[in-house]
């Protein structure tokens, strides 16, 4: 007496699923949203103290840091490249950098005396380069949208 066993496996995939792996195929629209969405976040960050990655040391003078002097850095953030694996946000003023990480005393001797500056950073990306909570809970929101949009 033989026993036989027969197990059949049904690999279908829903038409739900399916559309959501075709969209993951070619990622770059996906990526530009994220970037788009970082963009928001850092051009907000300028007026909502909240989305800062950290606070903002007050000028000399004890006033209030904005970083308006033009507006022309608060309205710099862009995503700058999207590739199908990569979304780069980025801005166009040479002093963006500074602003968001500060600038040390030079520590080696014979370097020229630089002006220290405190960072004002307002990418939402933390010193070690991880993105914020907030930046983290914007773009699953953004993947999860993209993902469930017909």
């Amino acid at each position: 007496m033989s026993l036989q066993i027969t197990v059949s496996v049904s690999d279908t995939v829903t038409p739900d699923i399916r559309n959501r792996i075709a969209k993951l195929a070619n990622p770059a629209a996906l990526l530009n949203s994220i970037g788009n969405a970082i963009t928001y976040l850092a051009k907000r960050a300028f007026s909502e103290t909240e989305l800062r990655p950290s606070a903002w040391p007050q000028k000399k003078d004890g006033t209030t840091a904005t970083l308006r002097k033009t507006s022309l850095l608060s309205k710099s953030p862009r995503v700058t490249a999207v590739t199908s694996t990569s979304v780069t946000v980025s801005s166009d003023r040479p002093y963006a950098a500074i602003h968001q990480l500060g600038k040390p005393f030079p520590w080696r001797s014979g370097q020229k005396k630089g002006k220290a500056f405190p960072a004002r950073p307002f990418f939402p990306f933390t010193p070690e380069g991880r993105l914020t909570e907030r930046a983290d809970q914007e773009i699953r929101r953004v993947i999860a949208a993209y993902l469930h949009r017909s």
